[in-house]
């Protein structure tokens, strides 16, 4: 259990320094939309990461957790997200591509750390 929570913090710590070393970069360019883009994508990308974190812990300790439950949360939310995604395209003067990039985030960084454990196991 100590070693999941500690997986899902590295995970968020280096998503955030993602997000945060892409929305600087952006700025640091001079490309506003894009870091905007970018950081609100990489934002939303954690919070649903938590999200999904939170009632995966929650599942697992829980005992007969009904299926209705989780698909319920599911659904609030992905609606939340979808709402949030289509506040921020309407109102806010974002790039799309860096929006998309930006919910990829998390991802990216899920993705990278398997092949970095992986390679490292392998070497061992």
């Amino acid at each position: 259990m100590e070693e999941q929570r500690e997986l899902l913090r590295r995970v968020g710590r280096d998503a955030l320094w993602v997000v945060a070393g892409g929305g600087a970069l952006l700025t640091a360019v001079g490309r506003w939309d894009w870091a905007l883009g970018f950081a609100i994508g990489g934002g939303l990308s954690l919070g649903n990461f938590s999200l999904i974190a939170r009632a995966v812990a929650q599942g697992s300790r829980t005992e007969g957790l009904r299926p209705a439950r989780v698909l319920w949360g599911s659904l609030l939310r992905l609606g939340l997200t979808g709402l949030a995604l289509f506040l921020v395209v309407v109102y806010l003067p974002v790039n799309l591509i860096a929006l998309a990039l930006g919910l990829l985030a998390v991802q990216v960084v899920l993705v990278f750390g398997a092949f970095r454990r992986g390679f490292r196991e392998d070497a061992g």
